[in-house]
């Protein structure tokens, strides 16, 4: 029970996170416009590295929240995500998106979450 209530908290903090500014919505269109660029491999701007830190600082925060419930998850995890660069990262993202048109109303956090756990299934936690 615990582990699914730092689970859910974890999410509802992150999607409590809907406006990053007062005038753009952090949504999936919002994160598919920073992050299309910097898999293109076009001049580096602004939103190219706001595309990266932001995807891979949700993925480090996801994989905190996880290794406090599943260790061998976060052991899991950790394995992967020593090899995942900004491009790759963004590009997980993007594929995301691409699969889900569906979804680019929501919060952009919960699309790199969703991305992540499309493209990175972690093993479930003992007694689960």
């Amino acid at each position: 029970m615990l582990k699914k209530l730092l689970r859910l908290s974890c999410l509802i903090l992150g999607l409590s996170a809907g406006t990053l500014h007062a005038d753009t919505a952090a949504n999936g269109t919002w994160l598919l416009g920073i992050c299309s660029g910097l898999i293109t491999n076009e001049t580096p701007t602004p939103n190219n590295n706001y595309c990266a830190g932001f995807v891979q600082g949700v993925m480090l925060s996801w994989y905190t929240a996880e290794s406090q419930v599943n260790p061998k998850g976060a052991a899991f995890w950790i394995n992967q995500f020593g090899t995942v660069s900004a491009v790759s990262s963004a590009k997980m993202v993007v594929t995301y998106l691409g699969q889900h048109p569906e979804s680019m109303s929501h919060s952009a956090i919960s699309l790199i979450i969703a991305a992540i756990n499309q493209s990175y299934p972690i093993p479930p936690a003992a007694g689960s």
